[in-house]
């Protein structure tokens, strides 16, 4: 596979209609960013706490393509369109640890993403993070790692998945 296929496969690959995933990733991530919003006032600037509301974030984003209609592909009918709600209707989440994976790399992908906006406000609201943007890329890194090495097993135990 060539490098412009794994970032397909890896980050947009799995951009389709699919509602029930867009509730598995809503949920998940604004649990992620309570966690944060309910963190001790001295801990909810720490790397971690700032991990999962940028994680959280990242989620919702992934769960607004996972609703919308037109995620599944350009071009597309009016009449195909309309089939789309009878397929989405049919289809079933992906095995436990698979989705458990991908949950994993989308949150890390997130949290890399959105690090880079960490401390561009800082001197407009005069707070200090104890956090820094290299930590934040560091575990959402190592958070997307997992997920990528779970999916590489799974690929390998299993090739037809």
């Amino acid at each position: 596979m060539d490098w412009r296929g794994w970032l397909l496969e890896n980050f947009a690959g799995d951009f389709e209609y699919h509602p029930k995933r867009g509730f598995l990733y809503l949920g998940l991530g604004i649990l992620a960013i309570l966690s944060w919003y309910f963190a001790p006032s001295d801990a909810s600037f720490s790397t971690l706490s700032l991990a999962f509301a940028l994680g959280g974030v990242g989620l919702i984003g992934k769960a607004i393509f996972l609703f919308r209609k037109s995620s599944e592909g350009l071009g597309l009918t009016i009449q195909d369109e309309l089939s789309l709600e009878e397929t989405a209707k049919n289809k079933k989440l992906a095995s436990f640890p698979s989705q458990v994976a991908q949950i994993g790399q989308d949150f890390g992908t997130g949290v890399i993403l959105l690090a880079l906006f960490v401390g561009s406000s800082r001197s407009a609201l005069g707070t200090k993070t104890g956090a820094t943007k290299f930590g934040l890329m560091l575990v959402g890194g190592c958070v997307f790692a997992v997920g990528w090495f779970v999916r590489w097993l799974l690929r390998q135990t299993n090739p037809e998945a």
